[in-house]
């Protein structure tokens, strides 16, 4: 993957005020501005900042502190560090995962719903391939994510008590983070 240099980014091209950022290594760059757009798989260092309407590809990688700005745009996949913070009326895709102490801004969307409430927690290690379950509480009820399942707990709980039986650890992980 090539890694990019300062003076290689502030060089990339701008189409219709969007910079346009190829598949690279971003990991010797802080600081980027506003509506920069990341292809598939690129990946940042910590404590990264991000500017107002920037869009990430699939799979794209972020150290822990890193910010975003208001309205950024996150395909399926992504991965988030430690403590990052998001910015009013990010959109997340399917699959994105996310570390500790991170923060939602108002308004933010997973797969297209408004986070409410507690907004998200999770529990890491469940399971036979350590999975990390996470459970969002969105406008539209709560949802939660393990693998590569997302969905609403109801279907979650029927596709686990499907598999598993009904009183599984996935299942019991689901309303303790719902109760903490």
């Amino acid at each position: 993957m090539k890694i990019f240099t300062v003076e290689e980014f502030n060089e990339l091209p701008v189409v219709e005020g969007f910079k346009q950022c190829p598949t690279g290594d971003y990991s010797g760059i802080s600081s980027f501005g506003d509506r920069c757009i990341f292809e598939e798989e690129c990946s940042f260092a910590e404590e990264c900042s991000f500017g107002v309407g920037c869009s990430f590809g699939v799979g794209c990688s972020f150290g822990g502190w890193c910010s975003f700005g208001d309205m950024c745009n996150f395909d399926d996949a992504c991965s988030f560090g430690v403590g990052c913070s998001f910015g009013v009326g990010c959109n997340f895709g399917v699959g994105c995962s996310f570390g500790e102490r991170c923060n939602f801004g108002d308004e933010c969307l997973i797969c297209g719903r408004e986070i409410a409430g507690f907004g998200m927690r999770y529990i890491s290690g469940l399971g036979e391939f350590n999975r990390t379950l996470y459970v969002w509480d969105t406008k539209d009820g709560v949802y939660c994510q393990a693998g590569c399942f997302f969905g609403a707990r109801s279907e979650f709980v029927a596709a686990v008590t499907k598999k598993y039986g009904p009183n599984h650890k996935y299942i019991k992980a689901v309303d303790f983070l719902i109760s903490e």
